[in-house]
């Protein structure tokens, strides 16, 4: 009888100069670009067959982003979206606003956000941007936030007619 044949080895040619030997392998791009990946495998048997396909690696899409760092504690931080999609556009923006809250907008909502914060401090802020093609990329830029001076004074108090002594304690 006739005896069922197995695959005993695969090439893959990845249209780039890179090569793999694995039945499954997992293959990196440095660049962009549209490759024509072939695949040779060749039977228990001997025999061999191959097939070629054109494979698209899109560019990642640019985050960036403007904020009116440094603010005071008491105003909101404002984030201007300037992120790009070399080829198709942003369906998400996702915001970490580096203090433990996000925010998530989903095309075509406005990704400009304003963000207040409890707290003065320096925060690392994130925005990562999914475009079209599904590829996603992420950016950070640092934002100060300056505590607000504390206002506060004493008095002594006094009758009528005599001067008030007024004390400033405020610090900044």
């Amino acid at each position: 009888g006739i005896s069922a044949a197995t695959i005993a080895s695969w090439q893959w040619n990845f249209g780039d100069g890179g090569t793999a030997f694995q039945q499954n392998p997992l293959y990196t791009y440095v660049t962009p670009g549209v490759y024509t990946v072939t695949l040779l495998v060749t039977s228990t048997d001997g025999c061999v067959n191959s097939t070629s396909r054109q494979v698209t690696v899109n560019p990642l899409p640019s985050p960036i982003f403007t904020t009116t760092s440094p603010a005071c504690a008491s105003d909101s931080v404002y984030f201007t979206n300037l992120s790009a999609s070399p080829n198709g556009y942003i369906t998400q923006w996702i915001w970490d606003f580096g203090d433990g809250n996000t925010v998530t907008i989903d095309y075509p909502n406005d990704p400009n956000v304003a963000h207040l914060y409890a707290n003065g401090g320096t925060f690392e802020v994130f925005l990562t941007i999914t475009d079209s093609d599904g590829c996603q990329n992420t950016t950070s830029r640092l934002v100060q936030v300056i505590p607000n001076p504390v206002a506060d004074f004493t008095y002594v108090e006094n009758c009528y007619g005599d001067p008030a002594l007024f004390t400033d304690l405020s610090s900044p």
